[in-house]
């Protein structure tokens, strides 16, 4: 007596494949702004609506990151990754499906973890006292270090008046780097912002900022004449000159250098301090100095270094002239009644211009 049943199957050989979409977070670099949310995402084949991608992340040294995500259209995006506590290095990311038959598909692609914040420092005092002048506001140099940025980065250092920038580079080398020939002369004066910026490879970024104030006023000195009184100082007089004289954009407090110069001897150095842009340097002795035309200087900076200088020349004439009456005076030095109302007198100078 014979029976029998039966019933339909379904063959599913055909096997599915699964593709991740590269490069991952666009250059198969997560850093430090992406590795509390990396996406990945990709495309299928054969496989149906509503099965699930698993997402590995795997250092090789610690528990494996998952994430899934669910296939629609053959395509699929898993989101929201948080892979900050895995080791820098190479990730191997793993995705992993099956169709409804059970067929699996794999694929797996390396990424590099980068997540140490990089280091910039600004190398202070810049140019020598975190000042700039005009001699030196065409061609500022900055220079640093900086920590975890590999060779060739670049490292951009912008300086700042508040409305205006002026913008230069430097290259990492060594974790070193130096800028060189910034011209900021057309900036405003006063408090510069310097910073610099630098990103390392997986593009962590790191900044650094150091304020410097910028100077390139002229000051001006002017020497008050004349000098003496009339410019030439006598034998009464070349022991104590004293010179006088005005500045402007110069603080109080800057001391200004006087120098007598006769172009043979050393030269005779007094100074002064500047109080309400006026100064006053007192009891030059200028007695060993040649006589003739004595050069006068006199020389200040600023706070920031800007020079000034004014210069006069002067007479030095200490020679002591001598006078002398030529006697007998009216033959015998007696002077009679037939004398007494035309009397003459004689004599002879030495050192006595004629004129006197």
């Amino acid at each position: 007596n014979p029976a029998t049943d039966n019933d339909p199957i379904t063959l599913d050989n055909t096997t599915p494949t699964i593709n991740i979409t590269t490069p991952i977070e666009d250059d198969d670099v997560v850093n430090a702004a992406e590795d509390g949310d990396v996406t990945i995402s990709g495309t299928t084949t054969d496989v149906e609506d509503g099965q699930t991608v698993t997402i590995t992340f795997d250092d090789g040294v610690n528990p494996v990151v998952t994430t899934t995500a669910i296939v629609s259209a053959n395509a699929w995006i898993a989101i929201d990754a948080d892979i900050s506590g895995l080791n820098n290095g190479t990730i191997t990311v793993t995705a992993d499906v099956t169709d409804v038959a059970l067929n699996p598909a794999t694929d797996n692609d390396p990424i590099t973890l980068d997540n140490t914040l990089p280091a910039i420092d600004i190398t202070t005092p810049i140019e020598g006292d975190n000042v700039v002048n005009a001699s030196e506001d065409n061609d500022v140099t900055i220079s640093g270090t900086t920590t975890d940025v590999e060779d060739g980065q670049t490292v951009t250092v912008t300086f700042d008046d508040g409305t205006n920038t002026v913008t230069t580079t430097a290259t990492v080398s060594g974790n070193n780097w130096t800028a060189t020939d910034a011209d900021i002369s057309g900036l405003t004066n006063g408090t510069i912002t310097v910073t610099a910026d630098v990103t390392d490879v997986a593009l962590n970024p790191a900044t650094d900022n150091d304020p410097i104030t910028l100077d390139n006023t002229l000051p001006a000195i002017d020497i008050t004449t004349p000098i003496e009184g009339d410019n030439v100082v006598n034998a009464s007089e070349d022991n104590d000159v004293t010179i006088s004289g005005t500045t402007t954009d110069v603080e109080d407090g800057q001391t200004v250098t006087v120098t007598f110069d006769d172009g043979v001897n050393p030269v005779v150095t007094t100074t002064a301090t500047v109080t309400g842009s006026t100064w006053t340097a007192a009891d030059a002795d200028i007695s060993g100095l040649n006589n003739g035309t004595i050069t006068v200087t006199a020389d200040v900076t600023d706070v920031a270094l800007n020079p000034a200088t004014d210069n006069d020349p002067i007479t030095l004439d200490n020679t002591t002239p001598t006078i002398d009456i030529t006697t007998p005076i009216e033959g015998d030095d007696v002077v009679n009644a037939a004398e007494d109302n035309d009397v003459t007198i004689s004599g002879t100078t030495t050192d006595v211009e004629d004129g006197q």
